[in-house]
């Protein structure tokens, strides 16, 4: 907060040697702390893994044994009672037992529940083999039937005839597509008509949404945020909005000195965003910076690119949120969230607008430390500022395509036919696959994030963390370079 708060100095101008050589240190240090935590979690998974084979070696390929294996939303590795490691679950011991033999285990009921494993695991007609564990799902191929509405194989549920009906095919010898689209939308939109659910605010995402308000308040007071977003209007907006942008920051700066901190968590808030807030410029300084405005040109590129970056950024996210386990510290509560809603697509509907978009908020100190340290200059200030409505459009685009399309504003079922937006059938493919198309604002980079997934499968979350930082930080990366 002191290196980047009310000096008056712009982050993009390059005062002194010394000073960027300090910033471009501390981004340095972020990355390798960044990276020395995902390096831990790939340290974590590594260990646990090798312990589970030091204990049991009968385990180990255990996830190509068995349809689904990754795929049970609450259960990161089903062969154990805590998920995790240590004491086998029935249906643990059974495959060992077996042998992992799926020809076998598939028609058992290790839970003891009415339904058979292979009904459980997406395959009631017992059709999966181990050769076609790493494929991606195909109705034609005669594979696993599903992989959605799949229930544990060791934790006894309600036997349900509807439930049964609703999830197999009622040929086993010949898959009818049409017939199999309908029970997948059935699924996909089952409970769309339910009853809201409300989720209490949380401290942290305001607080971080505050930052992003702060931070890009500062933008427009110092350094001419509003003239790059509109360029061709760039006189008038130096000389009336930095003006009306000051008067705003000295209000803000009021009403947070004059809130009540009530506990450490609020004083912190408080004096925080205080510190952060700059002070008001004079009339000399307003629109004043070392760097020469962007273009029409040149905030038009920026737009296009930051539109780009950010749908494989909501890919990578969501891709890594889909296999990651619980127990991490940090995202593993929002892991849990995403990897619910492969049971529940309509989750995510149910609650409210903000409350699903402010999961995007928690990443706002990252990048108030990225264009800090990194020295930012006003393309990668406007860039950034682009980035903030896409995210913000990818979280909202996403809930639209949870929704029935027929339920949908004009206006966003135009959006999504004339593809700047990602629509409600192609985002279903996801669902009914989980190992493609993870991108969920326009799905234009799946063609990239497929690819990759296919060299680095999607299970690998620790290898994914490690990609999804590096990714993170290439925008500042390139503006330094």
């Amino acid at each position: 907060v002191g290196a980047c708060g009310g000096s008056g100095v712009d982050l993009g101008q390059k005062v002194t040697p010394s000073f960027d050589q300090s910033k471009h240190a501390m981004l340095v240090g972020n990355v390798v702390g960044d990276g020395a935590g995902a390096m831990l979690i790939d340290f974590e998974r590594v260990r646990r893994l090798a312990n589970i084979l030091a204990e049991s070696p009968a385990l180990r390929g255990r996830a190509a044994m068995v349809p689904n294996y990754a795929n049970v939303w609450f259960a990161h590795d089903i062969v154990f009672i805590n998920s995790q490691s240590g004491e086998l679950c029935d249906f643990g011991r059974d495959l060992v037992l077996k042998r992992g033999s799926w020809d076998v285990l598939c028609w058992g009921d290790s839970d003891g529940d009415g339904l058979t494993n292979g009904q459980e695991l997406g395959d009631p007609c017992c059709r999966w083999n181990a050769s076609d564990a790493s494929g991606l799902f195909d109705l034609a191929s005669r594979k696993e039937y599903r992989r959605w509405k799949l229930s544990h194989p060791s934790k006894p549920d309600t036997f349900d005839p509807d439930f049964v009906k609703a999830s197999t095919p009622e040929d086993c010898e010949l898959y009818d597509p049409e017939a199999y689209w309908k029970q997948f939308r059935t699924f996909y939109f089952a409970k769309a008509s339910d009853e809201a659910k409300k989720v209490p605010w949380s401290p942290l995402k305001l607080a971080c949404l505050a930052g992003m308000l702060v931070l890009f308040a500062r933008w427009t007071v110092f350094y001419g945020l509003l003239s790059d977003v509109f360029p061709w209007a760039s006189t008038s907006l130096d000389s009336v909005t930095s003006v009306a942008a000051a008067r705003v920051v000295v209000a803000c700066a009021a009403i947070v000195a004059a809130m009540p901190a009530y506990g450490r968590f609020a004083k912190l808030v408080r004096d925080v965003t205080l510190a952060a807030l700059p002070a008001p410029l004079s009339k000399s300084q307003r629109g004043s910076t070392a760097e020469r405005p962007l273009t029409s040109r040149e905030s038009a590129a920026l737009f296009v690119a930051s539109f780009f970056y950010m749908d494989l950024t909501s890919g990578i996210i969501h891709l890594i949120l889909d296999y990651a386990p619980f127990w991490l510290p940090g995202i593993g509560d929002l892991a849990r969230g995403f990897q619910y809603h492969h049971d529940d697509p309509t989750a995510i509907v149910r609650i409210s607008w903000y409350a699903y978009v402010s999961h995007i908020h928690v990443l706002v100190p990252v990048i108030a430390c990225l264009t800090c340290f990194s020295g930012a200059s006003r393309a990668q200030r406007l860039f950034w500022f682009f980035g903030a409505a896409f995210a913000h459009l990818f979280q909202t685009a996403h809930r639209w395509a949870h929704m029935p399309s027929d339920s949908l504003p004009w206006g966003v079922r135009s959006l999504q036919s004339c593809g700047l937006l990602i629509d409600t059938e192609a985002h279903m493919r996801h669902h009914e696959d989980l190992y493609h198309q993870f991108t969920i604002l326009s799905g234009h980079t799946d063609v990239v994030l497929d690819g990759l997934a296919r060299v680095v499968p999607p299970s690998r979350y620790d290898l994914w963390l490690v990609i999804g930082i590096a990714w993170f930080f290439l925008p500042a990366a390139l503006d330094m370079w």
